[in-house]
């Protein structure tokens, strides 16, 4: 019985999600994240680090 109500709940909510999906998204409300790897020896790690900072910072 509990089956039939989730299949009866997707198929009747799914028109729903589809019209929802397809409003645009706005740009200026949506998050953009950004991943950089460096590859640097060790001993200039930190040399590194505060470089890529500075520059994020400018």
């Amino acid at each position: 019985m509990a089956t039939f109500f989730v299949l009866a709940a997707n198929t009747l909510l799914r028109p729903f999600v589809n019209a929802i999906n397809r409003i645009p998204i706005d740009a200026q409300a949506s998050e953009l994240t950004h991943v950089i790897h460096i590859i640097a020896p060790a001993s200039q790690r930190q040399t590194v680090m505060s470089e890529l900072y500075l520059k994020k910072q400018i």
